[in-house]
């Protein structure tokens, strides 16, 4: 603390004070003419840190020189929660602003968001200090602690303070462990590359919270490249009363690198299972389809009503049997006729139909085209019979009326009978042999 008030003072000694403003304040902001031609310092002293230490004092300059303006703060003062923020700057013109900055990963408090502090522009001052790595603090006379590598660490963290430790890693990519007995911890993570000045971590860096309910949390170390001194900087932060945490650090195996975070290996099981969905569904669908196509009748249902159409059973087929199911009929039952004068039970014979084009007795084709070929048939074949029977029987000879008869000048009333003989005693092979008898004769006279 000695060495810190001696900087401080021996910096002081070399610059000169051009303005001071005191202040207690949530948020100051106001702007300063300067000469371009010199630089200057810029601090700010805390003298009282604000009750709510979810928000931290930080000073910010915006600097305007030559029509181009940067934004200028102390990180490290204001990563190590210093009480001292120094910035040097060169510029026409600057802005300066302090803020009681919120911590966004903190819970909002009711607790007195008020800094009080002082603002001290001087001119003249000289480079400001910057330690070597591992050295850190306004007077560079701290140093982080190296940890080694496969070890667990406790560290001691008094209240509203950091404490930083490091690790030099080789080419391999490791894990974190952070636990936390019961207090809150802030845990910031800053990976340097070869290191040579000191890079703190800080609010701004990749952090994580333990809360005070005993948490535990992984965090993967990786390396964006493979570099023997890999230097990875860790800082604790404690925000309740004096604590332990335990800092662990291991050796991440080639499994745990190539493992899928938890929600890719989600993904791609609700994948896969959406994927197995939808092959059944496909599946289930050309099924369907396959069967409506093999269940199309061979003969559809409005042929068997056209032709065969149901009807009860007929008297003389009540002792018969169905020859598709081999029972026999009974008087309740319905039944189709086929066009060849067989019957079935109508579900028999629709059961049939639907994969045979045939009559189960005589094999008859029973589609429309055949049906109504086979009743041509049977009608021109019932004709012929009709004929050949009324010749066979010459008694009863058919009687044609002949009424008008004219024979010269003489008009005759006449009955006849006409004979056509189609007998092979025929002489008349060629033509049909025709006789008229006449039974009765009347000329009328003219």
């Amino acid at each position: 603390m000695f060495l810190q008030i001696l900087f401080i003072f021996l910096s002081l000694c070399s610059a000169t004070q051009i303005y001071q403003k005191t202040s207690q304040t949530v948020y100051l902001e106001f702007s300063y003419k300067l000469d371009s031609s010199k630089q200057y310092l810029i601090e700010l002293i805390i003298k009282k840190f604000p009750d709510d230490q979810s928000c931290l004092p930080y000073l910010e300059v915006n600097q305007t020189f030559k029509g181009v303006t940067q934004t200028l703060n102390d990180e490290q003062g204001y990563a190590t929660k210093q009480k001292v923020q120094q910035i040097n700057v060169q510029g026409d013109e600057i802005q300066i602003g302090v803020s009681n900055k919120k911590l966004i990963f903190l819970p909002e408090s009711n607790l007195s968001k008020e800094i009080s502090f002082t603002i001290t522009i001087f001119d003249s001052p000289r480079d400001k200090l910057v330690c070597n790595f591992p050295s850190y603090g306004q007077d560079c006379q701290q140093d982080m602690e190296e940890i080694e590598t496969e070890t667990s660490t406790t560290l001691i963290v008094p209240k509203y303070s950091w404490n930083y430790v490091y690790y030099i890693l080789d080419n391999y990519d490791y894990k974190i462990e952070a636990e936390s007995d019961w207090a809150s911890f802030v845990v910031a993570l800053l990976p340097i590359d070869k290191a040579n000045i000191t890079i703190l971590p800080s609010f701004q860096s990749n952090l994580f919270l333990l809360s005070q309910n005993g948490d535990s949390q992984d965090v993967k170390l990786k390396r964006q490249s493979e570099i023997q001194s890999y230097v990875f900087a860790v800082g604790v932060y404690n925000l309740n009363d004096d604590a332990a945490i335990t800092l662990t650090l291991h050796q991440q195996s080639e499994d745990e690198e190539d493992s899928f975070p938890l929600w890719a290996i989600l993904t791609i099981i609700g994948v896969f299972i959406l994927g197995i969905l939808i092959s059944i569904f496909i599946i289930c669908q050309i099924r369907k389809q396959a069967k409506v196509y093999e269940e199309q009748p061979k003969i559809s249902i409005e042929i068997l009503d056209k032709y065969m159409p149901i009807k009860q059973v007929p008297k003389h087929q009540l002792t018969e049997t169905c020859c598709i199911c081999l029972v026999q009929f009974l008087r309740r039952d319905q039944t189709r006729e086929t066009p060849c004068k067989h019957f079935f039970h109508t579900n028999c014979l629709r059961d049939w139909t639907r994969k045979n084009t045939t009559c189960p007795v005589c094999r008859q084709e029973l589609g429309e085209a055949d049906i109504q070929k086979y009743l041509c048939l049977s009608q021109q074949m019932t004709h012929k019979n009709e004929i050949d029977n009324s010749n066979s029987h010459q008694g009863e000879l058919p009687k044609i009326p002949l009424t008008h008869l004219r024979i010269g000048d003489h008009e005759i009333n006449t009955r006849g009978i006409i004979i056509i003989d189609n007998s092979p005693s025929n002489q008349h092979s060629n033509s049909d042999r025709m006789s008229l008898n006449l039974i009765e004769d009347q000329i009328v006279e003219n």
